[in-house]
């Protein structure tokens, strides 16, 4: 979930949301701020801010414990891509690809190893890329006319292109059939991978759990520890001799 953030940066990162709203200035103008004090890619950091929000929306408590005060943040306009999103994510994934990531790595990056996102920026950006398909087209032979009629020889061109069209139409219904297969394995699959995302912040969340309580177990063995070794120094037969 973090992904390498520690309490002052996400505190930081907020701060400056909540001054640029106050002054009315856009949330990826508070991204480009901070993007320039930390180094971060402003892309990543955008999608760090929404998926943390959505965290602390889940777990209040984390945001008590770091002082930010919810009603000041919200993922409303995380649900779509603006205009200028698309640019600087087509931007930054073409910068990154440059570099020698895979489209995947790139996209992955910029979602902070949050699959969910990964997936989405992912799809985004091949929707981006995709060139418009153009219209085949099967050119039919000029009819050659001799009292109006057609030759045997166009008769046959007319034929073959017919039975050329239908095997093209065929194809086009099996591949049609294909995508919606394909897009149905990737629904489950992108159903599979929230549950995990779902699964990762969980264990994120008892790691974390588990760090405090053997912490304070830590704690409680040294006072325990102090309070054996005073005992001792103070019971009658230490205090006789």
């Amino acid at each position: 979930m973090r992904a390498n953030w520690n309490d002052n940066e996400i505190k930081q990162l907020f701060e400056i949301v909540e001054k640029n709203k106050e002054n009315n200035l856009s949330t990826l103008q508070s991204f480009k701020e901070y993007s320039t004090l930390s180094n971060r890619n402003t892309f990543s950091i955008r999608n760090f801010y929404y998926q943390y929000v959505r965290f602390l929306n889940k777990n209040p408590q984390n945001a008590s414990k770091l002082g930010i005060d919810l009603s000041k943040h919200s993922v409303q306009s995380f649900e779509h891509f603006s205009e200028k999103d698309k640019t600087e994510l087509k931007k930054q994934i073409e910068g990154l690809t440059e570099k020698g990531f895979s489209v995947r790595n790139a996209c992955e990056k910029l979602a902070n190893g949050n699959i969910k996102e990964m997936l989405r920026i992912q799809n985004k950006y091949r929707s981006l890329s995709a060139k418009p398909k153009q219209a085949k087209v099967i050119p039919f032979p000029k009819q050659k006319t001799q009292n109006n009629k057609l030759s045997d020889e166009d008769i046959k061109s007319l034929f073959m292109g017919l039975v050329k069209l239908v095997k093209e139409n065929e194809k086009a219904s099996l591949q049609s059939d294909l995508k919606l297969l394909v897009s149905k394995q990737e629904q489950q699959k992108r159903k599979e991978l929230v549950l995990l995302e779902q699964k990762q912040v969980e264990i994120e969340m008892l790691k974390k759990e588990i760090a405090e309580l053997t912490n304070k177990n830590k704690k409680l063995n040294e006072i325990l520890a102090n309070y054996r070794i005073n005992f001792v120094k103070n019971s009658p037969i230490n205090t006789n001799n």
